[in-house]
């Protein structure tokens, strides 16, 4: 799975710890043959079927929503999917920020997890789906400055893709 996540992100070998935090995460929650009952080593732990509707795509680019931006200055910084922190609620990602070499945890994201497929499509769709990142960016900006509550959701948006694919 490690190998897989990376050879998918065109990343190099130095991304290997996020892939496999990543990737043991993931098994965790995934149902197992050796286990009776067949069900995930989370599940057999805490008698709870795993919620998986905040699973994103291994690193996607991201857009994090930055705290404390000047009027006139970008609202929410670039970056890459690179895991979900450890001791905190669902709905919370980790983002590697490029511009300032630096790990961000945050639940104010738009993910872009279609970045890789979109380049197959006609430009009138690749301006769409462009168009439909920046709209998204803009509403969650507007929720944050209307102060709404951040609190985390009991049940998240599924991805995409994975809508999609339901």
């Amino acid at each position: 799975q490690v190998a897989a996540m990376i050879l998918h992100a065109h990343k190099d070998e130095s991304w290997w710890a996020f892939a496999a935090n990543m990737a043991n995460y993931v098994l965790n929650r995934t149902p197992r043959l050796s286990n009776r009952g067949c069900i995930s080593p989370v599940e057999w732990f805490t008698n709870e079927t795993p919620d998986l509707s905040h699973l994103r795509v291994p690193f996607s680019p991201t857009y994090v929503v930055q705290d404390g931006v000047r009027s006139l200055d970008p609202k929410a910084a670039p970056g890459w999917f690179v895991g979900y922190p450890e001791f905190t609620r669902q709905g919370v990602w980790r983002h590697y920020m490029a511009n300032t070499l630096k790990v961000q945890v945050s639940r104010h994201a738009i993910f872009d997890e279609e970045h890789d497929f979109i380049t197959t499509g006609t430009p009138e769709e690749q301006a769409a789906h462009k168009l439909a990142v920046n709209v998204a960016i803009m509403e969650m900006v507007k929720k944050m400055e209307s102060k709404e509550s951040t609190a985390p959701h009991k049940k998240v948006k599924p991805a995409t893709i994975v809508a999609k694919a339901i």
